[in-house]
């Protein structure tokens, strides 16, 4: 099924670079990222997030991307927690679970500092 089709239910859309990214265009990456991302946290979101319940709620999360497309040991921090054990386990599970591409050659950074946010039954710019 196609992951995109529920925007409102679930959506990782909010991805922010925090590097710098040294000119380099990184929206492929992202858009490969982003697919990987959802394609892995699918299986993890907990069932009280579909109807009847439909739990909301959003997950906050700084990482860090190697060049080599691994995520940097350590590098995860929680800086927004959804207050619920579960959405949160589900996001942290679908970044540590994911197998990203390689970062563009063209970058010579030593890592590309990333946060993410992942919503359940919420729109952007709604708390």
């Amino acid at each position: 099924r196609d992951l995109h089709s529920f925007p409102t239910r679930r959506s990782s859309d909010l991805v922010e670079v925090l590097s710098d990214t040294q000119g380099v265009d990184f929206s492929n990456w992202l858009q490969r990222w982003h697919w990987e991302t959802m394609r892995t946290w699918d299986p993890l979101i907990p069932d009280e997030v579909n109807a009847p319940i439909n739990k909301a709620g959003q997950v906050l999360i700084r990482f860090k991307i190697l060049p080599n497309g691994r995520l940097m040991d350590g590098s995860m921090t929680l800086e927004g927690s959804s207050g619920d054990t579960a959405l949160d386990r589900a996001a942290w599970g679908a970044l540590q679970g994911s197998n990203y591409p390689p970062l563009p050659r063209e970058f010579h950074g030593p890592y590309l500092e990333l946060r993410a946010l992942f919503m359940y039954n919420m729109e952007p710019g709604v708390r």
